[in-house]
């Protein structure tokens, strides 16, 4: 029925993109949380337009283990990303480093990339 599909679209929305509240270190962006590392690997491109988020409208594009997120606004600091630990980001003077594969925001910005190392 038309109530699942919703669902089911949500669940594959999470598995690339997901944001929560953490009790211990506040206000999280999980990306590609849902994936497995053979899967990320044998996958080509991810492409996704105009998800509408807590921080405005986002495009993501991950391809040849990059990955580009592009916010409608800039993200507040102390905001942490969560990413399978292969992932470093490309600007390493925006984030420092939290734990593995968990990256918090130093400056006010609306574009990240990550690569796999």
């Amino acid at each position: 029925n038309s109530s699942n599909n919703g669902r089911l679209l949500q669940a594959m929305l999470n598995r690339v993109y997901m944001e929560c509240n953490a009790p211990d270190s506040g206000r999280q962006v999980i990306l590609l949380g849902g994936f497995a590392p053979f899967e990320l690997s044998s996958r080509k491109a991810i492409n996704i337009g105009d998800l509408c988020t807590s921080y405005g409208r986002l495009n993501l594009t991950y391809s040849n283990d990059f990955l580009e997120l592009q916010f409608e606004k800039e993200l507040a600091p102390d905001i942490l990303f969560r990413l399978p630990a292969e992932f470093m980001p490309c600007e390493p003077e925006a984030f420092a480093a939290a734990g593995s594969g968990l990256w918090r925001l130093h400056q006010q910005q609306r574009y990240f990339s990550f690569a796999k190392e």
